[in-house]
């Protein structure tokens, strides 16, 4: 997260926006709200990193890092349905459907979640911490690394869960590596491409 806040920042001021503008701009009555976000010092829920997206004509993802530029089109990202989380790797395709910067497009690569998510599938991700028990969700683990599962919350911590249980056991994160590591929901699975040959 600490990458988002760097990210407003930067942005604010490649835009000539004084933190007063920004905080009126996404609804914040003090500009030392813009402040302590900068600084890392508050969590921003989903609505109001993508309030601030919005403000700053950016993408969500470009905040949290996941481009290198600014683009107009939708970027489809690699990602893993299988096995353990690797690093989400550069654009690698464009798409121009959903208009809106609510989404994030992903590459599946696996067999974790099959056969609902197969490799080479192209899911589209809304931007959203409401996720459900039966939701397939994109997690972010140590910053940069994603992983497409369903997500099961515990008492001591949180599982993601594949499809392919036979092949592959569940992973289970601590309380304490959530916010180590971190551990972070980007959004949930809306919808599956899949290319038929």
């Amino acid at each position: 997260m600490l990458e988002l806040y760097k990210n407003i920042k930067k942005r604010r001021q490649e835009l000539g926006l004084s933190q007063a503008e920004l905080a009126k701009m996404v609804g914040y009555t003090d500009r030392s709200t813009i402040a302590r976000i900068e600084a890392g010092k508050i969590d921003l829920p989903q609505s109001k990193i993508l309030a601030i997206a919005k403000a700053l004509d950016v993408a969500p993802g470009e905040l949290m890092g996941w481009d290198e530029e600014i683009v107009a089109t939708k970027p489809i990202h690699s990602s893993v349905a299988a096995g353990e989380p690797i690093l989400m790797s550069d654009v690698t395709d464009e798409v121009t459907s959903y208009d809106d910067d609510d989404h994030i497009f992903i590459r599946a690569k696996g067999d974790s979640m099959y056969p609902t998510i197969q490799d080479g599938d192209t899911v589209v991700v809304e931007f959203t911490y409401d996720i459900r028990r039966q939701d397939v969700a994109l997690v972010k683990v140590n910053g940069d690394e994603a992983t497409i599962k369903h997500i099961q919350k515990v008492d001591d911590g949180i599982m993601l869960i594949g499809d392919n249980a036979r092949a592959y056991s569940p992973q289970f994160y601590s309380n304490e590596q959530i916010e180590e590591l971190p551990v972070e929901v980007v959004g949930k699975v809306v919808e599956i491409r899949r290319r038929l040959d």
